[in-house]
């Protein structure tokens, strides 16, 4: 095969879903853009048993933003995994944050009045001591 600079060349490219189960994985599976379109999850969304806001010093130098993270609730009411979506200023009040989620309980999403695993961005308030 000769292959000349400039001239248009035609590769062939099979696509294939990366990560075993991921291939068949649903809409509700893994957030995204349509994550709950149309209520197709969930009709209400989980909701923490307890406040979300993490004390912070009273001498604290630098005071955080709160962080919004992306977090998997399982249909009974624990969370099975925790992202950062919307970082605060400090990684520690991230750090903070993520440690909290691994802990929260929920009163777990709803769909037709059933218990369901869903995703949720839920937002980790500082207040200062």
């Amino acid at each position: 095969m000769v292959i000349t600079p400039g001239a248009p060349s035609t590769v062939r490219v099979e696509l294939q879903a990366v990560g075993g189960d991921d291939a068949n994985a649903g809409p509700c599976d893994q957030p995204g853009p349509a994550y709950n379109q149309d209520n197709l999850c969930f009709d209400t969304r989980p909701l923490p048993l307890s406040a979300t806001r993490i004390p912070v010093p009273a001498d604290a130098t630098v005071f955080p933003r709160q962080t919004i993270l992306l977090i998997h609730v399982s249909k009974e009411g624990s969370t099975l995994e925790a992202r950062v979506w919307d970082p605060s200023n400090l990684d520690t009040f991230n750090n903070e944050a993520l440690d909290m989620a691994k802990t929260l309980r929920w009163n777990p999403a709803q769909k037709n009045g059933e218990p369901v695993d869903a995703w949720v961005k839920w937002p980790f308030q500082p207040v200062r001591q």
